[in-house]
């Protein structure tokens, strides 16, 4: 049976690379839940309209990077695939900036045949990848390490139906907790690893693997992934990573096709 896999988008930007993110992953079967951010003019994506698999979510919020508000874009995009669509098995999160760098075919063995795994980069807080260990990102760290294993790692992420329904079912338990992540610092990057490190779930815990399905480029100290060019082609295609981020058509308008060309045709598992 083929696996039902779910695209959760976060958009704020660049819609014809958006329409070209989605043309490139539909393969027929694939679903799309897209966030655009309330900031952004729906009349500028209405292709998402178009498409059967894909559905814009209603209830926009405001997501700027580094805000608990990109925390309610993503609940309510994994809110709306756990009530609405049918039969799922797996969730992946992307922005409307990411690119797949393997092909549909590829990526969906991949993904059949780690039906349970749960990908999502995480370490414990104090860490090294992160200036002072982190611990400033976190209010009174030192008291809340007491009761709480507070995790970090990337924002991307992909989980099986299993997760999100742990999710969702625990939503109204996680009230305190999103109080207290609204005065975390870029709060997208320890919410759901911390909330998934501390849900005492057999299953959840047992599946967890601090892997990301991203390539992603970092320079420096910065806080935000260097935009990539032609320049990264030859790493990306060396990478296991089943996506890219990020990309911009206006910065490089040729790495896109380059992926098309070199990476996406006749590229099997």
């Amino acid at each position: 049976m083929m696996i039902q896999v779910v695209y959760c988008l976060l958009v704020h930007k660049n819609p014809s690379q958006v329409e070209r993110l989605i043309s490139r992953l539909s393969d027929g079967a694939a679903h799309f839940v897209v966030h655009v951010d309330k900031k952004a003019d729906l009349n500028d994506f209405s292709f998402l309209n178009k498409n059967e698999n894909v559905h814009v979510i209603a209830d926009a919020v405001v997501s700027n990077w580094g805000q608990f508000g990109l925390i309610e874009a993503t609940l309510r995009l994994i809110t709306y695939v756990h009530r609405s669509v049918r039969n799922y098995d797996r969730v992946v999160l992307l922005s409307g900036q990411d690119y797949p760098i393997k092909a549909n075919s590829y990526i969906r063995e991949f993904f059949q045949k780690h039906p349970d795994r749960i990908f999502m980069e995480y370490f414990e807080i104090p860490c090294i990848q992160w200036n002072n260990g982190g611990i400033d990102r976190f209010p009174y760290f030192q008291s809340v390490r007491n009761v709480l294993k507070i995790c970090g790692g990337s924002q991307w992420w992909s989980m099986p139906a299993f997760a999100v329904d742990f999710l969702i079912g625990t939503n109204d338990d996680l009230s305190i907790l999103d109080d207290y992540f609204k005065k975390v610092v870029i709060p997208e990057e320890s919410y759901f690893q911390t909330v998934l490190f501390n849900s005492n779930h057999d299953k959840i815990l047992s599946n967890l693997r601090s892997e990301s399905l991203h390539y992603i480029k970092w320079s420096g100290n910065s806080a935000h992934p260097d935009l990539l060019t032609s320049a990264h082609f030859e790493n990306m295609r060396q990478s296991a990573a089943l996506f890219a981020r990020k990309f911009d058509t206006g910065f490089d308008s040729g790495i896109l096709d380059l992926i098309d060309n070199k990476l996406l045709l006749n590229n099997k598992y």
